[in-house]
């Protein structure tokens, strides 16, 4: 394969992007352009959490008041909480009232954070 700027023919591949084209160059011509470089997908799948929530897995009835309870016992605010979750003020209001169920990565971050178990 030849170097798609210069014409040399290539030991190593590169791509690069020239002008909003993906091109193949030498190691020498990579500086006429910004390289690409291509990912691992096994790498990327490293920090995935394997942790399965079973289908039949329920939230307890009484969550809102549980979380609620247990956030006032470690003297965090809502807003605090809201914060380490990820998660809007209102939506965590919400929720402690118990007119909002939140997804399961939510439940669990909250059940880690406060040491509850919110499913059955």
């Amino acid at each position: 394969m030849e170097c798609e700027l210069c014409g040399l023919v290539l030991d190593t591949e590169r791509k690069v992007s020239v002008g909003g084209s993906t091109v193949s160059v030498c190691e020498h011509c990579t500086r006429y352009g910004k390289e690409i470089f291509t990912r691992n997908v096994e790498a990327s799948k490293i920090g995935q959490s394997n942790y399965k929530i079973p289908e039949e897995a329920f939230l307890v009835d009484d969550f809102g008041k549980m979380i609620s309870q247990q956030r006032q016992k470690l003297e965090m605010t809502q807003k605090e909480f809201g914060v380490f979750l990820g998660v809007k003020l209102s939506e965590l209001k919400m929720i402690e009232n118990g007119k909002l169920r939140p997804d399961d990565t939510t439940v669990k971050k909250m059940g880690n954070k406060l040491g509850l178990s919110l499913f059955e």
